[in-house]
């Protein structure tokens, strides 16, 4: 097992989901790691939206990406979930594949990004599993909510 394999996904990186017990997300469609927000200061969680839900940016604040100026990431659309280490089981290393991304073409200015393909870790979920879900099933199964 690579040192890889026992991380938690990063931002920019795929998961594709097998299963998914979360409302926004269908089996084996893709969820895309978002950038790291405030609120989650340690690394057994995650921030992740439906891929094909959200557009990243990924690149400088100011002009295309140069090698030289620090890349950041923000992804819109959504919706978005915090998910933690347990509610991936099954998680695995999957290799690198491509995905796209955009990025400003000069000036950040509307109508002035392009597209970008990237070369991006992907891995692979057995099951995404919802909490709120489980417990909808087991009050409409007569248990305690």
């Amino acid at each position: 097992m690579t040192q890889r394999e026992t991380e938690l996904p990063r931002s920019g990186d795929l998961i594709q989901v097998l299963r998914s017990e979360w409302y926004a997300l269908k089996d084996g469609e893709w969820l895309r790691v978002c950038e790291r927000p405030g609120w989650i200061r340690n690394d057994e969680a995650i921030l992740v939206a439906p891929r094909h839900q959200v557009r990243t940016f990924r690149g400088p604040n100011i002009g295309p990406p140069d090698g030289i100026k620090p890349e950041e990431m923000s992804t819109s659309g959504g919706p978005f979930r915090t998910v933690r280490r347990e509610h991936l089981q099954g998680l695995r290393y999957g290799g690198r594949g491509l995905d796209v991304f955009w990025c400003w073409i000069d000036v950040p200015q509307a109508g002035r990004g392009r597209e970008r393909s990237m070369s991006i870790d992907v891995w692979q979920c057995e099951l995404l599993i919802d909490e709120h879900y489980r417990r909808c099933q087991e009050f409409a199964r007569g248990g305690d909510p």
